[in-house]
């Protein structure tokens, strides 16, 4: 069959069109069937049964930490609620650096290959960090290790194959232009939010009646100051603190593609928010008010960091990859004009936000460090040792997508036990963007791996996608987004720049599947 070419004009920018090529989608649906020879149909039909070996890794911890010295008499696995029998066991410890150390009765491994997940939830790109970025490609990868980034809530490939140099060059340049343009964003929402406690500090303290002093203060000019306060906190949130599910799953069934070890290192700068000040005009004079004062109260709850912090499933998304979770926590160098404000003060952000960091890294063998020394951080990271016991057990019939629910019982009293709680057969890749091209003042690409589902007699899939530009300063020069409903295995989309001006920029894609919430990010420097 061949592929339906149309063209459409999306809303990618005014007077830009973007060339769609949509092939055709197909999904094909295996199922295994019994067939009787014709030689043989006195015989009653067999059934053929596919055999998988699921390799489930465990680490179990009291209150003093791992527990060594369990055996395969230990454990139990249970498919479905079905006891399984367990046909392998070993116990393992493996460092990022090629130590010689190991646990007693662990089993010698030959060197295997390596993916590294970084993730950069920095406000600021520093000295101290990039010699950290430094250090680790020339002391931590090497040839044959995959990579890839996340830097706050966007996804970054680095492709292995351009050479060391090259690659140490693209992930500064894009730490370099993304948190500049964090920053400013930020800063600027944080700027506006003080111009507004400012302004209505003054007028419910009678300090300014340009507005009639605080009798012309209305519930509404308070609502909105709320509301602008709240939406400034969720922002900041999404970006530095709470972490996207869909990407980080979309990141890790990346990593699973290749077989080896695999290790995550956060980079987490402890955060800053602007909180009004205790002794502020402001908060005084809501404190006055009976109806204001708890709805700020209810506010400042509401933005408990700690609350809507996913926490099992990020727990779970890393213990169910075996990717053992280093993280690195430091302070920011950034002051954000610390005492520029007469309404609001910078203050750390919840240390309970920290802790739950800290047990995601206790739970994958991980470790936990608070340093500004990050180079030597990442060094003890590197050298840390990782225990876990792998148990192996046969596994019948797994379909393709089928999910069989996996428990493991330990013979131990008053133990957490972290492993895989699920095993799924063969699966959908998730969405991808791929054979991105940049040519003139043209770039192309396609977009492929979304899920399709039931709509009326037909299957479809829907992406979102979101192209980002950034000029050599790091300001956005353009920034759009479209929705597509995919009726084929993939899309090739093209956009021109004829109206930018010649110089060199920082492009950004972004793909989200919405119907699973899975998400790709590409980027990449271009010049014309």
């Amino acid at each position: 069959m061949k592929p339906h070419r149309g063209r459409f004009y999306p809303i990618f920018g005014a007077g830009q069109a973007i060339g769609a090529t949509l092939l055709g989608l197909f999904i094909t649906i295996l199922a295994a069937q019994n067939a009787v020879s014709p030689g043989l149909s006195q015989d009653r039909p067999k059934e053929s049964v596919t055999v998988t070996a699921v390799e489930i890794p465990v680490r179990v911890f009291d209150h003093n930490g791992f527990i060594t010295g369990l055996t395969k008499d230990d454990f139990e696995i249970f498919e479905n609620g079905v006891k399984q029998e367990i046909t392998g066991f070993e116990a393992v410890s493996r460092a990022i650096s090629p130590v010689p150390v190991a646990l007693p009765e662990a089993v010698p491994r030959p060197p295997r290959k390596r993916s590294f997940l970084l993730i950069f939830n920095v406000w600021d790109y520093n000295d101290q960090i990039e010699e950290a970025v430094d250090y680790f490609f020339k002391n931590v990868f090497g040839a044959g290790d995959r990579i890839l980034i996340l830097i706050e809530d966007k996804f970054f490939p680095i492709d292995s194959g351009t050479g060391i140099e090259r690659m140490i060059a693209d992930l500064k340049s894009s730490l370099i232009r993304l948190k500049k343009a964090s920053r400013i964003e930020i800063s600027r929402s944080f700027l506006n939010l003080d111009q507004r406690a400012t302004k209505l500090a003054a007028i419910l303290s009678g300090e300014d009646d340009t507005e009639g002093g605080s009798e012309g203060i209305g519930p509404q000019e308070i609502n909105m100051f709320i509301v602008e306060y709240k939406r400034t906190w969720e922002d900041y949130r999404a970006r530095l603190l709470h972490p996207n599910l869909g990407l980080y799953r979309s990141a890790i069934r990346t990593l699973n593609r290749s077989d080896g070890d695999k290790w995550a290192i956060c980079f987490q700068q402890r955060d800053l928010f602007p909180w009004l000040k205790s002794n502020g005009r402001l908060e005084s004079a809501l404190r006055e008010d009976h109806i204001w004062w708890p709805e700020y109260m209810r506010m400042k709850k509401d933005l408990d960091i700690v609350k809507n912090y996913p926490a099992a499933a990020v727990r779970q998304i890393f213990a169910e990859a075996n990717i053992t979770f280093h993280l690195l926590i430091m302070k920011s160098i950034v002051t954000r004009a610390r005492n520029e404000s007469r309404e609001l003060e910078l203050v750390d952000v919840d240390a309970e936000y920290e802790d739950t960091l800290r047990r995601i890294s206790r739970a994958t063998g991980g470790l936990t460090v608070f340093s500004n020394k990050v180079a030597d951080t990442l060094k003890e990271a590197a050298a840390r040792v990782d225990q876990y016991y792998l148990l192996v057990y046969q596994s019948k019939g797994i379909a393709k997508g089928k999910e069989r629910r996996i428990d493991i019982k330990v013979g131990r009293p008053d133990t957490d036990v972290v492993s895989l709680k699920r095993y799924v057969g063969q699966q959908n890749a998730g969405i991808t963007i791929s054979g991105f091209t940049a040519q003139g003042r043209k770039i192309a690409f396609d977009i492929g791996g979304c899920v399709r589902f039931e709509q009326g007699t037909n299957n479809a899939a829907k992406a979102r996608i979101t192209i980002t530009v950034l000029d050599e300063q790091s300001k956005k020069v353009f920034a759009e987004a479209k929705s597509f409903e995919l009726i084929a295995d993939s899309l090739h989309l093209s956009l021109n720049f004829d109206k930018l001006a010649p110089g060199g920029y920082f492009v950004i894609i972004e793909a989200v599947d919405l119907v699973t919430g899975d998400k790709d990010v590409y980027s990449r420097a271009i010049s014309w």
